[in-house]
């Protein structure tokens, strides 16, 4: 069986691969990653394999291991460099964790510290010092700071409903600056299904006081100086994180609503004059295929958000109109294929759709366009 993985968001491609063995007495199984090759696998057999010259001679790897073993990336990436096509995986570590089912294997039992730890008490037998390291790596990463087209994007640890984290956008000049939610609160509003129309009256209460503005559903602030830019950040991140919790209480999520369209009236709050809906690009075949969401990025770049619904002809129809785009290896058409994730969509159906484009959930599709859009 071959089930998609989703990556930061995307299906870039990347699958689970499981081997099943039901006529076996004893448990037996294989699971592997596979993304154009496979890259990893655990062989959960009674079998012997044998590891490479090289690997038992660096003591990476022992000469052969019997029974459960894994093949790891690190171990087998060397033989991965200068070749045309994807290599067998040479070198494998033993497996030591048993268990009685699949799912106890996978889940590695935690160490009686980690247990008193859970519990609320630092682990005995370490000190807190190896706590921070780990700590300010994780924190750091959260709160990436990116450069974007005239100024820098800032991922904050404050989150939205969805447990979307909150991003905030800085430009300005040599002495002041401007921060801005992008329109992040109304967008992950849009994103739920709430209905598009003027908050600003209702909400302006919740960011005035603080000194902020809003203006067509972006949350800004005045000129402040450039020494103020961190709490300015923290400050704007907070009032689009309390306004969009604001509009889940107090209005009503129309369930039944189309997420094309809920996908739409986000695009087009957020991007405006640089969306183009409906746009034409013609393919490898010379046809011209309709998209309907088509984002311009800087250096004449594309950005298509193409949603599908959970119809064969839907999908037929966007996975040949992406192949065919993405066959003419125009490097200046980014390709986005969008599914409502609130469906039940079998594995099959997202591997098909992979063959057309990468592929988002719209539960994250704001964030991975954002993402892209920050970049591009």
């Amino acid at each position: 069986m071959l089930y998609p993985l989703e990556i930061a968001g995307e299906l870039p491609g990347a699958q689970l691969l499981i081997v099943s063995f039901p006529r076996e007495r004893a448990l037996k199984f294989r699971l592997g990653v596979l993304h154009g090759g496979i890259v990893c696998r655990l062989d959960y057999t009674d079998e012997v394999h044998v590891n490479s010259l090289g690997g038992a001679a660096s003591g990476d790897v022992p000469p052969y291991v019997s029974g459960p073993h894994y093949h790891s990336w690190p171990l087998n990436r060397r033989f991965f460099h200068g070749v045309a096509k994807p290599p067998k995986l040479h070198d494998a570590a033993p497996w030591n964790q048993g268990g009685r089912s699949f799912d106890a294997i996978l889940i590695p039992a935690r160490e009686p510290s980690d247990r008193i730890a859970l519990a609320g008490s630092s682990p005995m037998s370490f000190a807190p010092d190896h706590i921070y390291e780990p700590l300010v790596d994780g924190l750091a990463k959260i709160a990436a700071v990116t450069q974007i087209d005239g100024g820098w994007r800032v991922v904050t640890h404050c989150m939205y409903p969805s447990n979307g984290l909150v991003a905030v956008t800085v430009r300005g000049g040599i002495r002041t600056i401007v921060a801005s939610d992008e329109g992040g609160a109304f967008g992950e509003a849009l994103s739920a299904g709430i209905a598009v129309r003027d908050y600003s009256r209702a909400v302006s209460n919740l960011i005035s006081d603080q000194g902020l503005l809003m203006r067509e559903g972006v949350i800004f602030t005045p000129g402040v100086p450039i020494e103020a830019s961190a709490p300015t950040v923290l400050l704007v991140a907070n009032a689009s994180q309390g306004v969009a919790r604001w509009m889940f209480e107090h209005t009503k999520v129309k369930k039944a609503r189309d997420f094309r369209e809920v996908l739409s009236d986000f695009l087009q709050k957020r991007f405006e004059k640089r969306l183009s809906h409906n746009a034409v690009i013609v393919g490898k075949s010379n046809k011209p295929h309709r998209f309907a969401n088509v984002i311009s990025l800087d250096q004449e770049r594309r950005l298509v958000i193409d949603p599908v619904i959970r119809d064969t002809s839907s999908i037929n129809a966007r996975v040949v109109a992406n192949l065919d785009v993405r066959s003419a290896n125009d490097q200046g058409v980014i390709q986005r294929i969008v599914y409502d994730d609130d469906e039940s969509w079998s594995a099959s159906d997202l591997n098909l759709l992979q063959v057309g484009a990468p592929v988002v959930a719209f539960s994250h599709s704001r964030e991975v366009i954002e993402r892209m859009a920050a970049v591009g």
